[in-house]
């Protein structure tokens, strides 16, 4: 096996694709931020491998400063390309702030990692990764669904930063936001959720890959939890979504049973477990 590193996403775009297409559902975090990569001119992205001929028995992504992505093949040595990847990544001096896999590599990876460089790990995160072939339950929360414009941008904005305060997902500045909400409506991916002329509720369609397309960023303010507007738009966004894709996948935070409750309702069903650790 051999640990090699990459300077652009085309240099291995085929062969992790190879690895990722395996388990399209599960791998739709790496395999979404890659396509993104192919078109971003970003010069500090980790791509990294553990290689065994032509084969990819580990693949490593991380555009700094979020965590770490991490997904190996599991009917190859992943443990050794796991304990492989922490030695030279160690070696290079390269600055791990956390991880983001599937729940047995995660687990594997931080215990390699915490017991050779002494750092703490702190789980930010327990994940469950969904799919969606069909939406089975539409919310008869009354209202309708549309694309963010720019008058929204200040609401994208507080909402955006209020998701990453309840999430603990990597901090933005408000600066950042508003440049990240200003992004996401040029994109025409932020869609909104109104009741009586009110927005209510918000999603995103991100990561798109060959088959699938990701629901993410699903938030309603305090006072209009519990009416069901988070599951509406959710359903209606999925429902557009299956339109073009095989599939939706969705994130979900396992310790908010709620959501997925509602998720499931929907008709979401639950691929595989995920975390997010941190390393102090």
């Amino acid at each position: 096996m051999e640990w090699n590193v990459y300077n652009t996403i085309s240099e291995i775009k085929e062969r992790a694709e190879a690895l990722l297409m395996k388990e399209e559902a599960k791998n739709n975090l790496p395999l979404g931020l890659m396509y993104q990569l192919e078109r971003s001119e970003r010069n500090d992205v980790l791509i990294a491998a553990i290689e065994d001929g032509q084969d990819l028995n580990a693949f490593f992504l991380m555009t700094p400063p979020h965590n770490l992505i991490i997904s190996v093949d599991k009917n190859k040595d992943w443990k050794g390309s796991i304990r492989q990847a922490v030695k030279n990544l160690q070696a290079a001096a390269i600055k791990i702030p956390g991880i983001v896999a599937e729940k047995e590599t995660a687990d594997f990876f931080a215990e390699e990692w915490t017991s050779t460089t002494g750092q703490s790990r702190e789980m930010l995160m327990r994940q469950r990764i969904y799919q969606l072939r069909e939406v089975k339950k539409t919310s008869p929360s009354e209202g309708n669904m549309r694309l963010a414009d720019e008058r929204e941008s200040g609401l994208i904005t507080h909402w955006l930063l209020s998701f990453i305060e309840d999430t603990g997902e990597h901090p933005l500045s408000e600066k950042e936001a508003e440049a990240r909400a200003a992004a996401m409506i040029q994109e025409k991916s932020i869609y909104l959720w109104e009741h009586n002329d009110k927005i209510v509720s918000m999603a995103r369609k991100a990561r798109c890959a060959k088959n699938v397309a990701v629901v993410n960023f699903v938030f309603t303010p305090r006072e209009e939890r519990k009416k069901g507007y988070a599951s509406a738009v959710v359903s209606q966004l999925s429902r557009k979504l299956l339109k073009d894709y095989a599939f939706c996948g969705l994130y979900t935070d396992l310790d908010n049973p709620t959501s997925n409750k509602i998720y499931m309702e929907i008709g979401y069903e639950p691929v595989a477990d995920s975390s997010m650790i941190k390393f102090d």
